[in-house]
């Protein structure tokens, strides 16, 4: 591993083993190291899609204020100026309260539908039960249990009407990408043969698809290709080619399941392309 990763970091061997991608869950932080360099810390593709302008958070955050305020702000009551500045130290962090509320959801949506793809990955009878029976967990049977809360087993049954009107071979949940060449990691939600296309796929639960989901999903595929052909050329593995790849947005507060997806080679690279701009920008603002 990396000199550079601190102690607590999980390891993955990548490229064959020539290559040690480490990642330290505390801190989000990605460390990389093969037989000729130590890489150190690398930037991480969400580091690089920061500088994406991203104006929708901004209004979400200012409009989340202003319904603070007037949930709490009574026509013809008067206020005090301690109440006053009560309210408005509140209206400062109300978008936070938001965001965490769904942020649990989604957690409990995220982490339920990984447990369900690498059941599935590993070759496991799956079923899935509801909240109240006991779940099974073996070598070859695992019965996963719904959550309580009503939003997400929703969102979970969307979820798995969708798988329902697909051919899908389930390949490996939660993997790690890195990429060589440029110098990036991250982490993606799962590989899988959908309707016969190898397809890289990422679960989002936001409230829709932003712009930056597709670019990432892009550098997943670019770097997962280029380890690929490294394995290829030097050990002669069977090579690796994403047929599409697809973002799943799960909604954690109501709404439909919504799919973006892309199988067109040209505009992948050409999404590719544009990560990499980003990352470069990145690097340029961090020398």
């Amino acid at each position: 591993p990396s000199t550079h990763a601190p102690g607590s970091a999980i390891h993955t061997d990548m490229y064959g083993g020539d290559v040690t991608l480490s990642f330290d869950e505390g801190d989000h932080e990605y460390f990389a190291r093969s037989e000729k360099k130590d890489f150190g810390k690398v930037v991480s593709s969400t580091q690089a899609l920061d500088k994406l302008a991203k104006p929708g958070l901004r209004y979400w955050a200012v409009n989340e204020t202003i319904d603070y305020i007037e949930n709490r702000w009574d026509p013809g009551q008067e206020y005090d100026e301690i109440e006053i500045d009560e309210i408005l130290s509140d209206a400062k962090n109300a978008r936070f309260k938001s965001s965490g509320r769904a942020k649990k959801i989604g957690s409990v949506v995220h982490e339920w539908i990984e447990e369900y793809v690498q059941a599935n990955a590993e070759g496991r009878s799956v079923t899935v039960i509801g909240p109240n029976q006991g779940e099974v967990d073996t070598k070859h049977v695992r019965d996963i249990s719904l959550p309580y809360n009503e939003k997400a087993q929703d969102a979970i049954k969307q979820f798995l009407s969708w798988t329902e009107d697909h051919e899908i071979t389930w390949l490996a949940a939660e993997q790690k990408a890195f990429s060589h060449g440029k110098g990036y990691a991250g982490t993606y939600d799962a590989d899988a043969v959908i309707d016969g296309k190898r397809t890289l796929i990422d679960w989002k639960t936001s409230k829709r698809i932003y712009d930056e989901y597709p670019l990432q999903a892009a550098a997943y595929v670019y770097a997962r290709e280029e380890e690929s052909a490294w394995k290829a050329k030097r050990y002669g593995a069977d090579r690796t080619r994403y047929g599409q790849m697809m973002i799943l947005r799960v909604p954690k507060t109501g709404g439909e399941f919504e799919i973006w997806q892309e199988d067109s080679r040209k505009r992948m690279a050409r999404l590719a392309e544009v990560f990499q701009s980003l990352l470069d920008v990145y690097k340029w603002d961090n020398e």
